[in-house]
């Protein structure tokens, strides 16, 4: 004679949330994607802008990419 586990139906629910949760996390989501979320740790930067004009700002590399600016160095701007 063989035994069978006895599997709380309860149990059966709680794996298929899970395993539906874990497909939900890992489908791709293209609205993630567009949106870059930046952290927000801002530091002083001397940036140029896309016409050349360099400036000291509050910001992150990331945010600065997001504005289109280079970041020239950490920092106050050196006079040249």
């Amino acid at each position: 004679m063989q035994t069978r586990l006895m599997v709380p139906r309860r149990l059966h629910a709680v794996a298929a949330l899970l395993a539906a949760a874990v497909i939900v996390t890992l489908l791709p989501q293209e609205g993630m994607a567009a949106r870059q979320i930046c952290p927000q740790y801002l530091e002083r930067y001397c940036i140029g802008d896309p016409d050349g004009v360099r400036s000291t700002v509050w910001t992150d590399p990331c945010l600065a990419e997001l504005k289109h600016l280079r970041i020239l160095h950490r920092g106050r701007c050196r006079l040249a």
